[in-house]
């Protein structure tokens, strides 16, 4: 039986007089239950139908405000459970920090892999705190409200980095700093749907983007995908009164790791000018391809600017930064930093001068330098390793970015297997949890290596090894 919440959610009163959107002031009610032990791990929220219900507003609102729990790490959510409240440092009476009872959901044991996290032993942190110490130093009282679209001088930075590392040609105007990536599909999500009431998507596909336009109100209209990324077959014969976005993972698919064709971007880049769609680039890890350049971005292939670029510093640097940023197409533009500024107003300031001090000192692409050829290193290891303990696995096409997609015999349950080895301290998400349509979906596992220490390797390859071999067909 689901743990129920006990927790009164009618008593929820809403402030008509804040200008903070009613998802947010929600999100911010059920955070502070979670922070103060109201709401414990592995308590099962309401639904989103049940929860509009009973506190007067509409689904996309619930919707919004658990998307915001789930980006944020006060919960989580797949498919078959729910939103489901993680485990979080308590705040106790005096307001010092409490252990949670259990450290993660569904770990009995001490994590020792997380999931595409970045590797922060080897972030430069007294360079970090140098550059925070410059900035602090020469701050000076804000007279003003920052702008909305960020600070100019990491937009600049920003622009010009696109520029000369990922072909993307823009003005340093069409550059807005969010608070993350998440937020940044948010943003374009929650503008497009005001110009289409479908969506294609990836399937199977990045679940967050997913949770962003549903929580918009799009339909989602799921696509699969191939060695050569999304099959656009249906978006090139589409009516005209059609789906006029898309949402696409095309340098790094997530998560089974294709690259979309060449000839698959020009198709879909002719189709949005052609019929006035557009497409949402989602280049979350794209600088992390270990064999040869990094590929040119499909914004980079844009000349009729129909292409919204989603970018973020977290994989690079840490997702502790909540920076992310997007390229708006110059019809957008007005409309973003309109919605930018009503759903969250500025990034934080210091964080922005902090990060563009970073790139315009140099820091930004030695770090990344380094990263690419740790990276390229604990991959190969993992993968050398995989074959040592002969595990019963298929890698997945060209393993790049911050995770390795294993493909599991079809007679295996991949979150049988996710679940035991996350018991064992082993975070591997399964690959079915990814999938929209019920079917022809791949059973597997995504592998974050990238945070993972030498000796990690050979332990999870033996787990997944022993846990296989257990695991009745």
């Amino acid at each position: 039986m689901k743990p129920s919440t006990g927790i009164p959610f009618s008593s929820i009163v809403f402030d008509s007089k804040d200008d903070t959107p009613r998802y947010r002031q929600l999100y911010a009610y059920i955070r502070d239950m979670i922070l103060n032990g109201s709401l414990t791990a592995g308590v099962h929220l309401p639904s989103s139908r049940e929860l509009a219900a009973e506190i007067g507003v509409s689904r996309n609102t619930v919707i919004a405000a658990y998307e915001l729990l789930v980006d944020e790490q006060f919960a989580e959510s797949a498919v078959g459970r729910g939103t489901v409240v993680r485990p979080v440092p308590l705040l106790g009476r005096s307001g010092s920090p409490c252990e949670p009872t259990t450290p993660r959901d569904m770990c009995s044991a001490p994590l020792r892999m997380g999931f595409a996290l970045p590797d922060t032993d080897h972030f430069p942190s007294p360079t970090w705190q140098k550059v925070l110490r410059a900035v602090v130093k020469r701050a000076e009282p804000a007279v003003a409200r920052p702008p909305v679209e960020g600070i100019v001088r990491l937009r600049r930075l920003v622009s010009a980095y696109l520029g000369a590392y990922r072909g993307v040609r823009c003005r340093e105007e069409q550059v807005l700093i969010t608070g993350g990536g998440q937020q940044a599909l948010y943003l374009a999500a929650r503008v497009l749907r005001e110009i289409s009431g479908q969506i294609y998507i990836e399937d199977p596909g990045y679940v967050g983007a997913r949770q962003a336009f549903e929580a918009c109100g799009f339909e989602l209209r799921p696509l699969p995908v191939d060695d050569d990324g999304i099959q656009p077959g249906e978006i090139l014969h589409s009516p005209a009164g059609g789906p006029k976005a898309v949402y696409l993972t095309p340098s790094h698919q997530f998560p089974l790791g294709s690259v979309l064709s060449l000839e698959r971007r020009l198709q879909i880049l002719n189709w949005a000018g052609e019929c006035g769609g557009w497409i949402i680039e989602d280049d979350y890890d794209a600088e992390y391809r270990y064999d040869g350049e990094p590929l040119t971005a499909l914004a980079g292939l844009d000349d009729s600017e129909r292409v919204i670029y989603v970018g973020t510093f977290s994989k690079v640097l840490s997702p502790e930064l909540r920076l992310g940023y997007l390229v708006v197409p110059e019809a957008l533009l007005e409309r973003f930093r309109s919605v930018k500024g009503f759903c969250d107003g500025a990034s934080p300031v210091l964080t922005q001068n902090a990060v563009a001090d970073f790139i315009q000192d140099g820091y930004f692409q030695a770090h990344l330098r380094q990263m690419r050829t740790l990276y390229r290193g604990k991959r190969d290891l993992f993968l050398q390793t995989l074959r040592e303990c002969q595990v019963p696995v298929t890698v997945q096409t060209r393993p790049h970015g911050m995770h390795i997609t294993l493909k599991l015999d079809g007679q295996k349950r991949d979150l049988d297997i996710a679940r035991q080895m996350m018991a064992r301290g082993f975070e591997v998400p399964a690959l079915s949890k990814h999938y929209l349509r019920t079917e022809q979906v791949l059973q597997g596992l995504l592998v974050g290596f990238t945070n993972a220490r030498e000796e990690d390797c050979r332990d999870f390859a033996e787990n997944l090894l022993e846990i296989m071999e257990c695991t009745e067909s």
